[in-house]
């Protein structure tokens, strides 16, 4: 499976995705990805870069976030650069 970089962006407590719905036709369970975990300015975390592991991809069956999908990450390592 080859690499992809995806950038998160944490907002109100959820993470979402710069790739959009694209993202999906790019991973798949298994796969390992960078990951760019931007937080808020303000917000004291773990903002950086990370090799990740897809654990999982499961679309949302409750509302209000019904027809959503849910991307389930493991961190494996802290990256210095992409």
């Amino acid at each position: 499976m080859p690499t992809q970089d995806i950038g998160l962006i944490r907002e109100r407590g959820q993470y979402r995705c710069e790739a959009g719905l694209q993202l999906f036709e790019m991973i798949e369970v298994g796969q390992e990805v960078n990951v760019r975990l931007v937080l808020p300015k303000d917000y004291r975390g773990p903002s950086g870069h990370y090799r990740s592991k897809i654990e999982h991809i499961t679309e949302t069956q409750e509302s209000p976030f019904r027809g959503h999908m849910v991307v389930g990450l493991s961190f494996i390592s802290r990256i210095n650069s992409v």
